[in-house]
């Protein structure tokens, strides 16, 4: 039974997997579509062109269903809450999935913590371990392992570290055919320790940061635990805001079920975000609490050689700050022309242009379309 709302998390009598995996109120997608389908019947879901699955896997399991992929490219994340501390299980969990032909070719990890000086960080048939620390203390940080064949480059002018705010490390995936457009993959991680932590600082930092990527017309892929509730959509306004945003900024969501689970509470703050909008893809979540109590998180992409041309979508931003906007400016607006006139029908109609006119001008359909070159 729902019980009230506490925390970071939905506060739940009990809890299971089982019962996540049958109610609506575990998954994002349905919050969604329910709350924008409450506020606008006119809604254009962006999950309308982009049905990607999300289920949990245990390890074995997803090896068995993932190992006869071929020609795919694939990431995957996990908190560790100290690489150095959880390394043993942390192979051991990457090796129980990986099988003979699928291994993922890029690993990102948060909560790190201070591991720059342990030897023992190496992943056999990977570059060297890309991160970043806090030098005021030994939480937080960021980390990327990336295959050995591939190229890439660290893009620095993306990779703000904010320590306790924004932290981050960005790479560039060199393409070896000239003719291919660069990929961007980015691992985030939010703090969320008061007083320190600032959602307001965080996301407008990610949106500067997405407003560079689609600027050079990349791809992206961005993983992290953002500290971010997206069961909170219809019940926290800065989510709310946050989640438009994305959709606005032409990113979508993958992971649509709780990757925090306890006993009596569940959050989804381990997120996956991408602008390709490729159609042959798999998303979903790793049920082991081996390494950390966040669940794993993990995207394929199928046929890299594949080229999908996504159709336009549309959707309105109501923010607080369009809102109040909205009706500063229907209260300046001179309706002594229309309350004169004799016409009802007349007067009507002109009243429904004027308001339509504020109203689209306040909340315009924003297109997101991405470039769907899978990499």
């Amino acid at each position: 039974m729902l019980g009230q709302l506490g925390g970071d998390f939905l506060i739940l009598d009990s809890i299971s997997l089982d019962r996540i995996r049958e109610d609506d109120i575990y998954n994002f997608q349905r919050i969604y579509e329910q709350y924008e389908n409450e506020m606008d019947e006119d809604i254009d879901s962006p999950f309308n062109q982009y049905q990607a699955s999300c289920e949990y896997y245990e390890c074995n399991q997803f090896k068995q269903i993932f190992d006869n992929l071929l020609n795919s490219t694939s990431y995957i994340h996990f908190n560790c809450c100290s690489l150095s501390s959880h390394w043993e299980p942390f192979k051991e969990v990457l090796y129980n999935m990986q099988g003979e032909k699928l291994s993922f070719d890029f690993i990102g990890v948060t909560e790190i913590f201070k591991c720059d000086r342990d030897s023992r960080i190496y992943l056999p048939g990977f570059h060297d371990l890309i991160s970043r620390h806090r030098k005021d203390c030994v939480r937080g940080g960021v980390g990327l392992f990336i295959k050995e064949h591939i190229h890439f480059k660290i893009r620095e002018d993306l990779s703000v570290f904010i320590p306790h705010i924004f932290e981050s490390v960005f790479v560039e995936i060199i393409q070896p055919n000239e003719a291919q457009t660069n990929n961007i993959i980015g691992i985030i991680y939010r703090p969320n320790t008061q007083p320190k932590a600032d959602l307001d600082i965080f996301t407008s930092t990610l949106f500067d940061i997405l407003d560079i990527i689609n600027n050079e017309k990349k791809l992206c892929v961005l993983l992290g635990d953002l500290n971010i509730d997206l069961l909170k959509y219809n019940l926290h306004e800065k989510t709310n805001d946050f989640v438009d945003n994305m959709f606005a900024q032409g990113f979508i969501p993958l992971i649509h079920k709780p990757t925090r689970i306890k006993k009596s509470s569940a959050s989804l703050i381990d997120h996956i975000y991408t602008n390709n909008l490729a159609s042959n893809t798999i998303s979903g979540i790793i049920a082991t609490d081996d390494i950390a109590d966040h669940y794993g998180i993990f995207h394929i992409i199928q046929n890299k050689s594949s080229l999908v041309k996504s159709p336009i979508n549309h959707k309105r931003i109501f923010s607080k700050r369009n809102i109040n906007s909205f009706k500063l400016y229907l209260e300046q607006i001179d309706f002594s022309s229309i309350l004169q006139n004799n016409d009802p029908n007349d007067a009507y109609n002109q009243f429904q242009l004027i308001y339509k006119n504020a109203f689209n001008m306040h909340f315009p359909k924003k297109k997101y379309q991405s470039k769907q070159e899978i990499y």
